[in-house]
This record gives C-alpha cells, sequence and structure tokens, in this order.
C-alpha cells in the first residue's frame, strides 16, 4: 500500500490550546461543559470529564471548546518521558493548558484516521519531540504540526480506520474481562464474611500489629542494572506484584539478610503524591519473578515500601490484604497518611493501628482457594490481553508505514 502524498498536519488540522478558569470563582465550576485534563486522558474517547464548567467561565478565560472529533494531545506533562497521551472527544469540551487539539478542517482526510495516524508517531512523539525539564516535560513548539501524515484515498483511509477499530475493540473487550474478573474478589469477600464497613458477622477485631512479626522499610540504595531484584513502588499495582520493570540493586550481606522477602510478605507503598495510592499492597511471591526469568532466591524492596511479615496464622496474607483493599480498608489507610510537602506519607506506627477482623482459619483457606482460582484466570486473561495489544500495534505500524 503506497500513499498518494504526504502533508503536514497543520495543513489538516485546526490547533487551539486550552486554558484554567479561575478557580476562585465557584459559578465558574458549576456549569455543564466538560472541561479535560491530564487525567482524564485515560479513555479512547472522551464524553464525561472529572470537572465542568459553565460558558462564563469559558468567556472569561484561555480554555477553549472543540466540536467532537477532535484530538486532544499532552503536550505538557511528567508522563511524556514514556507516554504521549492521545485522545478523541464525542462532544463539545474545553480543556487546559497542558493540553492541546488539533480538529480536523480538510475533506482530504477522515477525522479518525488522523487520530489513528497520531496514535502511531506516539513513540517517535516521545523519542525526538520531547523537552526533558527537571519534572515536567513539554513537546517542543511545532513538532506535532510538521509531522507529515500519508494521504491515501479516503476509501482506503475508512478501511485502515475500520480495521484498526476492530482491533482495538478486541483489546478492550480483553481488558474488560480481568476487570470483571478483579471484581469478583471482593464480591466474594463481602458474601463471605459480610461489609468489611460494618462487619455484621461481629468477627472479633485486633490492631494490625497484633498480627505481624516484623514491619520493616526498604533500602535507599540506589537501583540499577547489576544485583538482585529490588521492587519499588511501580511493581505494587492491583493487588499483585507486577514484575514489567524490574530494577536491580547490589547489598551487603547484613542488609540483604534483613530486607529479603518471603513468600507470604506483605508489601505498602508508603508514600505517594496521590493519597488513593498510599498504603496500597501486594502479597509477595517468589515465583512470580521466576516465571519471569528472575532467580526468585533473593528479592528485596525499596525504602519507599514497607514490608510486614506476619506472626502467626491466625490471619493469612491473602485474606489481609483483599481487606485493606476493601473501601474500608482503604479508608482507615487515607485516614493515616499524612501530608508533607505534597506528598502522603505512611509509618509502621499508622499500619500498625489498622484494626482487622480476625475469622476462622477454614473461611479464610476457602476465600484464598477462590482467590486463587480467579487470579489463574486473570493470569490468563492478560496474556490473552498482551497478544491482543500486540496484534493491534502491529497493525498500527504496518498502516502508516
Amino acid at each position: 500500500m503506497s500513499a498518494a502524498s504526504f502533508k503536514p498536519l497543520r495543513d489538516l488540522c485546526a490547533f487551539r490550546h486550552g486554558g484554567t478558569p479561575p478557580k476562585s470563582n465557584a459559578r465558574f465550576w458549576a456549569g455543564d461543559i466538560p472541561w479535560v485534563s491530564p487525567k482524564d486522558m485515560k479513555q479512547a474517547v472522551i464524553d464525561c470529564t472529572t470537572d465542568y464548567i459553565s460558558a462564563e467561565a469559558v468567556e472569561n478565560s484561555a480554555t477553549s471548546i472543540v466540536p467532537p472529533g477532535s484530538i486532544l494531545l499532552v503536550v505538557r506533562s511528567g508522563i511524556l518521558a514514556h507516554s504521549f497521551p492521545i485522545a478523541q472527544v464525542g462532544r463539545p469540551v474545553a480543556f487546559n493548558q497542558d493540553i492541546k487539539a488539533a480538529t480536523p478542517i480538510s475533506d482530504e482526510v477522515v477525522p479518525d484516521y488522523l487520530y489513528w495516524f497520531l496514535r502511531s508517531e506516539s513513540l517517535n512523539v516521545v523519542a525526538r519531540g520531547v523537552k526533558k525539564g527537571a519534572t515536567v516535560h513539554s513537546v517542543q513548539s511545532g513538532f506535532i504540526e510538521s509531522l507529515m501524515v500519508p494521504l491515501h484515498s479516503l476509501e482506503v483511509q475508512r478501511s485502515i480506520v475500520d480495521l484498526l477499530t476492530r482491533a482495538e475493540g478486541i483489546v478492550r473487550l480483553r481488558r474488560e474481562a480481568q476487570q470483571t474478573a478483579a471484581e469478583l474478589i471482593p464480591a466474594i469477600f463481602n458474601d463471605m464474611f459480610g461489609d468489611p464497613e460494618t462487619n455484621p458477622k461481629n468477627w472479633p477485631v485486633v490492631p494490625m500489629r497484633e498480627l505481624v512479626n516484623s514491619f520493616r522499610y526498604g533500602t535507599s540504595q540506589k537501583s540499577g542494572s547489576v544485583g538482585i531484584p529490588v521492587l519499588r513502588i511501580p511493581n505494587v499495582v492491583d493487588g499483585a506484584i507486577d514484575i514489567t520493570e524490574v530494577k536491580l540493586v547490589s547489598l551487603k550481606p547484613a542488609e540483604l539478610e534483613r530486607l529479603r522477602l518471603l513468600d507470604g510478605d506483605l508489601l505498602f507503598v508508603r508514600t505517594n503524591g496521590n493519597p488513593e495510592f498510599v498504603g496500597r499492597c501486594s502479597v509477595y511471591a517468589s515465583r512470580v519473578l521466576t516465571a519471569a526469568g528472575h532467580d526468585g532466591g533473593d528479592c528485596v524492596y525499596a525504602s519507599y515500601l514497607i514490608r510486614a511479615r506476619l506472626a502467626d496464622s491466625r490471619v493469612s496474607p491473602v485474606f489481609l490484604q483483599a481487606y485493606l483493599s476493601s473501601d474500608r480498608g482503604r479508608r482507615l489507610l487515607r485516614e493515616r497518611a499524612k501530608t508533607s510537602a505534597g506528598q502522603y506519607n505512611l509509618n509502621v506506627e499508622g499500619l500498625g493501628s489498622l484494626p482487622v477482623p480476625v475469622v476462622p482459619g477454614a473461611l479464610q483457606k476457602a476465600f484464598c482457594e477462590h482467590v486463587q482460582s480467579i487470579k489463574s484466570v486473570m493470569e490468563r486473561q492478560a496474556d490473552a490481553l498482551a497478544k491482543a495489544n500486540a496484534s493491534c500495534n502491529a497493525l498500527l505500524y504496518r498502516a502508516f508505514n
């Protein structure tokens, strides 16, 4: 498939910048116009947002409203170090100053075709178009506008859009199936033990410190490419150990002995700028690292994590992790997080004071078996999702190269 011609994106789109109405005026933030900020850019098509503004806010600020079909691009954010968020809008929206909007204006292109073209250019933008700052990065002025768009016939463009849309639909279905499986765990927890918020079965409750043999902070040694695996905040996600990226660290024998992880250890995130992320926890399992090709014999954790090693079998790690991931568990953890310099911090004393229900061991064992079955399904779904993503990316590459 060959392109008939190429044109710069600036010849095919109108570009607009966004802005933020003054937060001090409550009337500006009481309207029905979706106002997009980077935190809303996690969906392919944006129809709703976290914040809404009024028409008066649009008239009295630098923000703009763009029509459906426009493409929003994050052009200023720390995330640009590794990703270039892109989304289309399904209804008229306004947006903030960290986002640029491209509205197709040419009858030479199908609007959705431009969306997929920009998706295909995301790695190129990150690699060549991003100007790195100390904490916040930005896309260089004019870089996006100068991207050269291959112009096929409208019929070919529509066929490319149809193929890629169907491929992404498969990815979405795989992701939704995984989410549905994950939601089974809290549902089973509530069914077996009752709502943790009200404890309707009157399970005895003890402070977590009575169930834990030791809490310990991780190593502050800088990680790199040599040594043994060291788990960090990005590795503690969704109640599991994510080994997508594992760093290495070299430790002296005494520190290794103190920080070595054992199966069943709980890892807690103790510091984060987002209070929703502080206190999230996962159960360590060496088999996860072994399956990924690492030596599962030695593994430690970084200083922004806290390890909790249980003292006895009164409470299983899987049960405790599920309880602390419930709405009540999350609320209790948030209440114990203290703020300082824009960061939320959780300490050992806060963790130790958490009230934990103690239920019969047989019930916990049955619950853990359910969780194991669900996680086995989720692992297979994760493999299927990875393959669907790879197929979609391959089609995207072929369509524009």
